[in-house]
């Protein structure tokens, strides 16, 4: 078999603005009955862009504008995807509904394979999938599939899951690294096919100039894979992210690994 890890790379935090626009509607009802609404809507008003103010400023640790030059590590200015829940959480505090995760389809009939991924990640070239998706902001978060030729016919001709789990920790995981499987499971398709889903974790280092840019180290990487042979082709779909932003996210990358299916 022969998988590969999540490359390591970094690229400079991209700004974002968020717009809000409020309308607010004249009351169609007397003067007498709707001057009141009108001395209370906006505190209401007040409340909520308070409320989302505070939050946004709580995930980022200060002002949420900065002046040009201003902190570059994504580290600092906090996730991307952690102020944004931020602020949608002081919404539904004021009574306001937040709007879902939205997931975009991918469909390779020339791989043979179709998954949902979230928005927001960005495709990117890469030496080792044929198909390959990062974030813009977090270097290590990523979705990566790769199709390869196989003299096997299925992963009954490797063993069980745990076995194939110890063989994707051994061709995946970087030698000497602290390393831990997490979970192995199997599941099969309605044409009979098995796929193996490996969860699991190691820490490691950052490459020197990646490390200089981020100012640590070492990082510690959640991984969730799905593996299957059919048809002389082996298939493997890898997403990872650092191991505090995949907790913080509830794990929303997996959702590619639970979609994931074959043409």
């Amino acid at each position: 078999l022969e998988w590969h890890p999540c490359p390591s790379s970094c690229v400079a935090p991209v700004s974002h603005k968020a717009l809000q626009n409020m309308a607010c509607v004249e009351s169609s009802r007397s003067p007498a009955t709707a001057a009141p609404s009108r001395r209370r809507q906006p505190r209401q008003l007040a409340l909520v862009v308070a409320l989302a103010c505070a939050a946004t400023c709580a995930v980022v640790g200060g002002p949420v504008f900065m002046p040009a030059g201003g902190p570059q590590a994504s580290s600092t200015l906090g996730p991307r995807r952690a102020l944004l829940g931020g602020v949608a959480g002081a919404v539904a505090a004021a009574g306001m509904g937040a709007p879902a995760m939205a997931f975009e389809l991918y469909q390779d009939a020339g791989l043979g394979v179709a998954f949902k991924y979230p928005t927001g990640l960005q495709k990117a070239a890469n030496n080792v999938y044929q198909y390959f998706l990062r974030d813009v902001l977090e270097p290590l978060e990523s979705v990566g599939v790769r199709v390869i030729d196989s003299p096997r016919n299925s992963l009954q001709d490797i063993g069980d899951v745990n076995e194939v789990a110890l063989k994707l920790l051994e061709d995946v995981v970087p030698k000497g690294a602290p390393k831990e499987i997490l979970s192995a499971v199997s599941r099969t398709d309605s044409r009979g096919r098995r796929y193996d889903i490996i969860e699991f974790a190691y820490q490691w280092k950052f490459a020197p100039n990646i490390a200089k840019g981020l100012g640590r180290t070492r990082y510690q990487l959640h991984n969730k894979a799905i593996i299957t042979i059919d048809r002389k082709r082996q298939f493997l779909l890898l997403a990872c992210a650092e191991e505090d932003r995949w907790k913080n996210s509830d794990g929303i990358l997996s959702v590619a690994v639970d979609t994931f299916t074959l043409l």
